[in-house]
């Protein structure tokens, strides 16, 4: 089965979508997992805990069997969480070697800026080169 990848567009602050993404999958009781750098995570991780809804997640740095676990994950796995799979991977990072075989879904989250956007269509080339071909969406700000 091939991997599902969407890139999503984002008008405004891409950390602000991966949010609302996270919070909509955990309510339709999906795993997730972010790759972001990693202050970016920490603001994810102070967000998770002022929803009204909260959402019980992982840092980096947690033991694997915590981020087995775990229903959000904050980082990219590591070699030892072979056993981590996610039904959707947001990736906030240009270069991550996401884990493909450890996901239902991928959405890549790509920044309103010019240079961000240019990043966005690297990242869509590697896709399509791996045989993969994307969907695309528009997120207003």
């Amino acid at each position: 089965m091939t991997v599902q990848v969407r890139f999503y567009a984002c008008e405004g602050e891409p950390l602000r979508v991966a949010l609302t993404l996270v919070r909509k999958a955990r309510l339709a009781g999906q795993r997730v997992g972010v790759a972001a750098a990693s202050h970016e995570l920490e603001r994810l991780s102070q967000s998770l805990w002022r929803l009204d809804d909260f959402f019980a997640h992982s840092r980096p740095g947690a033991s694997a069997a915590q981020r087995r676990r775990s229903p959000v994950v904050l980082g990219l796995p590591s070699p030892t969480d072979d056993e981590l799979v996610c039904a959707l991977w947001l990736n906030l990072l240009d270069d991550a070697p996401l884990p493909l075989a450890q996901a239902e879904r991928v959405f890549e989250l790509v920044g309103p800026d010019e240079e961000a956007r240019q990043r966005g269509r690297l990242r869509v080339q590697r896709y399509r080169q791996a045989g993969i071909q994307p969907e695309f969406v528009s997120v207003p700000a």
